[in-house]
């Protein structure tokens, strides 16, 4: 595949909008998104039916621009897409963004017209991502052809690849409470030309780019698929998170996208043979996705916990073994530099619970220095009386967790996947102090699972069986 045809898809040089409105309903949001980025005269409007939409001229048709563009995004009706795009290609358009639904997913017809719209596109060199589809976020330089909150498009490490337009802009949505940062978002809706296979090409080329995630209801080209995430999992890490693994989900993915999704056995095979870490529902999705964008891959399976909970401790434990990780036996320099500070009623072991004590972080830091460990699980409860009283002696809470300058130095050479219970608020307070180096994750369960898939990964990395 040649990556210099998607490149005007995330970096174009001007831009013609066919079907800009003011309207309120589709193509409002993405009229105002394209107006609001500022890119003055290198946004071209076109409607026939209007001199202007939001203050920025108009143009009856795409073969009446005065200058050449090379992306052009489509909001019109599907039924003048064909015709449209050979406008385009007048004009110089390489690249074109078709949002419009009413193809392959409303049913035959709907797949004949999709047939015809991309042998036109093949015969003019147009590259297209959709239809049914809500385009690409480029977070690099501000690029979007979709309105999202402003705080999703702060540039980050992980490009993210999805058949459902409504399903990413959600992401994106929540995104920025999570601690998730983009460097790239793209949905394919129909996926009638360019692919998730195409894309993921192109973020392993992108420089930007360091975790590579997908929302997939299917695969078009499973061979070509295959042969490509193989090679790219040895250079960055890939996550699944696919629909359609029942029948029922099957039948809803060939609906909205006009997806064949497929036996989700065969699926689970491929991915795991080809070192996809699979994950089987959102938030997994975010948690693994981030820690990876942030977190070295663990040389092992050996994970330590450390809790200020005991039965919090002991269910992170078990879930640790149920998936296969090994519960760090602590090595006796360890125990000895606990034990030294520790009250009497302290039992340091793995996992370390330091109960209501202070020695929270200095125990994360004492077992993250642990030869016998691979990484460490954090898990900090506080409930929010402590807080409360902490406040009541006039200590701020963040300045009274501890002093993460010894554990910083640790995170290059082992993960630290760190999980709370608490408030909102309180998490928001913690994950001042941690940084962004130290995400925390939805859950202590799911810090386990991401642990799993990160030495699963590990494994692959290092040649060893998964």
């Amino acid at each position: 595949m040649d990556i210099d045809s998607l490149k005007p898809f995330f970096q174009p040089e001007r831009v013609a909008l066919l079907g800009a409105t003011q309207k309120f309903g589709f193509g409002y949001g993405q009229t105002k998104t394209l107006i609001n980025q500022g890119l003055g005269d290198r946004l071209f409007l076109v409607n026939p039916s209007q001199q202007a939409v939001f203050g920025t001229k108009c143009y009856p048709s795409v073969r009446e621009l005065p200058v050449e563009v090379d992306l052009a995004v489509l909001i019109v009706p599907a039924k003048v897409i064909p015709s449209a795009l050979k406008d385009c290609a007048g004009r110089g358009v390489k690249a074109a963004i078709v949002q419009s639904a009413g193809f392959a997913e409303t049913g035959p017809e709907g797949k004949k017209l999709q047939d015809e719209m991309v042998a036109v596109a093949k015969e003019h060199g147009i590259r297209i991502i959709g239809p049914n589809c809500m385009g690409v976020v480029n977070t690099a330089n501000g690029f979007t052809t979709t309105e999202t909150v402003e705080e999703a498009l702060r540039p980050g490490s992980i490009g993210t690849i999805a058949q459902s337009g409504v399903f990413a802009s959600i992401l994106m949505d929540v995104a920025p409470e999570r601690g998730v940062r983009f460097s790239k978002v793209i949905t394919m809706g129909n996926r009638s030309d360019v692919d998730e296979t195409d894309l993921i090409t192109y973020l392993l080329n992108d420089e930007q780019t360091k975790v590579i995630a997908l929302y997939l209801e299917g695969v078009r080209d499973g061979e070509r698929f295959l042969r490509t995430v193989r090679s790219a999992t040895r250079r960055k890490p890939v996550v699944v998170l696919k629909g359609g693994r029942t029948p029922a989900g099957r039948a809803a993915t060939l609906s909205h996208t006009g997806s064949l999704s497929g036996e989700d056995e065969i699926y689970s095979g491929a991915f795991a043979q080809s070192g996809i870490m699979r994950v089987r529902e959102l938030e997994e999705l975010l948690d693994l996705s981030k820690a990876l964008a942030v977190q070295p891959v663990p040389r092992g399976r050996r994970v330590a916990i450390v809790t200020t909970s005991g039965s919090v401790g002991a269910m992170t434990v078990d879930m640790c073994t149920d998936l296969g990780l090994i519960p760090a036996e602590l090595s006796s320099d360890t125990v000895r530099s606990v034990r030294s500070t520790a009250p009497a009623w302290m039992n340091v072991r793995n996992p370390l619970d330091v109960g209501p004590s202070p020695l929270f972080f200095k125990g994360v830091e004492a077992v993250m220095r642990d030869p016998n460990v691979d990484g460490v699980i954090a898990v900090l409860l506080i409930p929010w009386m402590v807080v409360e009283a902490i406040r009541a002696l006039g200590i701020e809470i963040g300045h009274s967790l501890a002093d993460l300058s010894g554990i910083r130095g640790l995170l290059k050479q082992k993960p630290l996947l760190f999980s709370m219970i608490g408030t909102r608020e309180l998490k928001e307070l913690v994950q001042d102090v941690l940084g962004e180096d130290i995400p925390i994750l939805s859950s202590p369960e799911n810090a386990a699972r991401v642990f799993s898939h990160m030495a699963r990964y590990g494994d692959m990395l290092a040649g060893s069986p998964a």
